[in-house]
């Protein structure tokens, strides 16, 4: 409240009536974010970051013009020759910047703490308190998803509203005790978000959604389970973070979706196969296991703990080992082995790093930080801009008040729809690309192409 205030005070009289708006208020940048392509496409569907299959629709209503294209090298955008260039435009800012070197750095998120106690009634990281809701799963999850008294996982044998209060109470069996290293962090994780989804209606969008998301790993592996559970406690959180981890946060989902496709162009179409078919270490589920402890941290991926939990990870590394060695000369292929597969880990980080685009990222932030809605459900808090942007910038520096909108400025909100704040969010950050891109840049996660 403190940094609206002075916001407020440092910001000029208020604005005429908006001229647009067309951001729709429940929508998160997130579960909706364009996958990036390769040259080779994966001969089934990509899988969501879940781990399952997960069909996605652009949020987006920034103008995108379809006839830019992205460089396999570094990802950034290319302007046609012949188009008019706007200084002042996504689509011009993303191709005079690539992604910094902070973009690809270990992601900390928000520590999962059980305090050492093991029972229902804990204290979670966030300091409230975990009600005990294990005799409400049933309730919570068939009040949203009725379909659901039907269903079963453990190959067919348990019902899943009994699996998920089970990982309640004590867990991922496949992963130990409730006292293991990686239930100690699924339990406080899986009991966040219950208590989160009781506090939904039953029929809001969202809690369907993540409860339909819950179900269907459920049908899958622990691993997906596990995957999935981390995934929307870190959703959840993610605004308890700074800035710098929110915006590193913006981007797991495309790096996650590169990711998977990277997957199906190395390992389809016996990745997805059924485990009566092939083994657990050719799995999509495993692989990507294998893929994220070798590259996570460097990468700044999300869930490495977990994926260093997996029982079939050893196998599954040999495998990727295996494959992307497969053709080299032999020189290389021991190179590669005797430096503690460094080479091997940098020459997938640049295969993922190619296939991100910023334009597609700075197109997402805007969408994100600029969405007009009361309801909308962001993953970055506006609230903490401000803050940011005073702490660390100098007193001659004006971006704290750049941040939001400024009628001497119009020429660079141009590019977007809406191109102008409404009257209930005059005082709340509304970024032009021009000021995301400096903002970002003072952060490295982006740099500026010489």
């Amino acid at each position: 409240m403190e940094a609206r205030d002075e916001a407020k005070n440092a910001l000029p009289p208020p604005l005429a009536p908006p001229i647009g708006n067309n951001m729709n208020g429940d929508t998160s940048m997130m579960s909706n974010i364009q996958k990036p392509t390769f040259d080779r496409q994966p001969s089934a569907p990509p899988m969501d970051s879940f781990g399952s299959s997960m069909s996605t629709t652009a949020s987006s209503t920034l103008p995108i013009n379809s006839s830019l294209s992205t460089t396999a090298s570094s990802g950034t955008t290319t302007l046609p020759s012949d188009q008019k260039i706007d200084s002042f435009s996504i689509s011009y800012l993303a191709s005079k910047h690539s992604f910094g070197p902070t973009a690809f750095s270990p992601l900390h998120t928000t520590a999962i703490i059980i305090n050492g106690n093991s029972g229902l009634g804990i204290y979670n990281d966030l300091g409230s308190l975990n009600v005990d809701l294990s005799k409400s799963i049933s309730d919570i999850v068939l009040s949203s998803m009725p379909a659901a008294r039907d269903m079963k996982g453990e190959r067919d044998r348990k019902p899943v509203t009994r699996m998920l209060t089970d990982i309640y109470q004590r867990g991922l069996f496949m992963h130990g005790n409730a006292n293991s290293s990686v239930n100690q962090t699924i339990i406080p994780a899986f009991r966040h978000v219950v208590a989160e989804l009781n506090k939904m209606d039953s029929k809001y969008k969202k809690r369907v959604d993540m409860i339909q998301h819950l179900v269907e790993a459920c049908q899958d592996c622990q691993q997906v389970q596990a995957r999935v559970i981390l995934r929307m406690y870190s959703d959840l959180t993610c605004k308890t973070q700074t800035l710098e981890q929110q915006l590193k946060y913006s981007l797991v989902r495309p790096k996650e979706a590169a990711l998977q496709i990277l997957i199906s162009k190395y390992h389809a179409p016996d990745c997805d196969q059924s485990h009566n078919i092939i083994g657990p270490e050719r799995q999509r589920a495993h692989l990507l296991s294998a893929y994220v402890s070798l590259i996570g941290d460097e990468f700044g991926l999300d869930g490495v703990e977990t994926a260093k939990g997996d029982r079939f990870l050893n196998e599954a590394l040999a495998v990727v080992r295996s494959v992307h060695l497969h053709g080299y000369i032999s020189s290389i292929s021991s190179s590669m082995l005797s430096n503690g597969d460094s080479s091997l880990k940098q020459s997938i980080m640049d295969e993922l790093t190619s296939s991100l685009c910023v334009k597609e990222w700075l197109t997402d932030l805007i969408g994100d930080i600029n969405n007009q809605s009361p309801n909308a459900d962001r993953v970055i808090d506006r609230a903490c801009i401000f803050s940011w942007a005073t702490k660390n910038t100098s007193l001659n520096d004006d971006l704290p008040h750049r941040i939001f909108y400024e009628d001497s400025r119009t020429e660079e909100y141009k590019d977007l729809d809406p191109s102008r704040p409404t009257k209930d969010n005059e005082y709340e950050p509304f970024f032009s690309p021009n000021v995301l891109v400096e903002l970002l840049l003072k952060m490295q996660l982006l740099t500026q192409m010489r």
